[in-house]
């Protein structure tokens, strides 16, 4: 009963900026904006960070609404125009998310963090939602940036489905940027009102020094 409420929540948020979009559209900044960008006017957030889904949230399918409507994240910034889409998980593990329609997701992502630089590459967190996936939460992405404001490499950091068959992925960052990803896959037979599997992958990266995300031992 609770998930038909949230999917209700969803659909009424989504469509209300629907209409408001078809009012007021959302100009893309010109490349040439972006290249003479000035990033010392992004505030940096300092490390350690983790973030995970908080279930007790009611409107949990319509975050990224919700951030907008808290103004950290700004549908005008330009630094949106750096979110580079159609990202890949890393791994081999079989994760829910690899056997849906309309992955990986195409389309745009709002800028949330921005991380100490890492060398000489900067570090983003972008979210958006892919809409093709039913019963999705939005993904949150780690990307790296040179100094020609070029994508680098990509990481999806945070996701998840919140069905029968879930799964939850969260993640960690230290202070010596050890990136940290924790899948979490689990399935609940209604019939036999009981959990049926669940299991758990740990992962962890860092960025080489030519600004890609590399796994590393355990």
């Amino acid at each position: 009963m609770r998930l038909f409420i949230y999917l209700f929540i969803y659909l009424f948020i989504s469509c209300k900026v629907s209409k408001d979009n078809e009012k007021k559209l959302v100009q893309v900044p010109p490349v040439e904006n972006i290249q003479t960008f000035k990033w010392d006017t992004v505030s940096i957030k300092k490390l350690p960070y983790k973030y995970s889904y908080d279930y007790n949230n009611d409107f949990l399918f319509a975050l990224t609404d919700s951030l907008k409507q808290k103004n950290e994240i700004n549908e005008k910034s330009e630094l949106n125009f750096l979110f580079s889409d159609k990202t890949k998980f890393k791994l081999k593990e079989d994760l829910y998310a690899k056997e849906e329609d309309g992955y990986p997701y195409q389309g745009k992502g709002y800028f949330y963090k921005r991380f100490p630089n890492n060398d000489k590459y900067k570090v983003l967190l972008f979210i958006y939602s892919n809409k093709e996936q039913d019963y999705y939460l939005p993904y949150f992405e780690l990307q790296t940036i040179d100094g020609n404001n070029k994508t680098v490499d990509k990481l999806i950091v945070v996701g998840g489905k919140n069905y029968e068959c879930g799964w939850d992925r969260s993640f960690e960052i230290d202070e010596d940027y050890t990136i940290t990803t924790i899948d979490e896959q689990s399935c609940y037979d209604l019939e036999e009102e009981k959990e049926v599997e669940r299991v758990m992958y740990t992962n962890k990266y860092k960025i080489d020094t030519q600004g890609y995300f590399k796994k590393t031992k355990k």
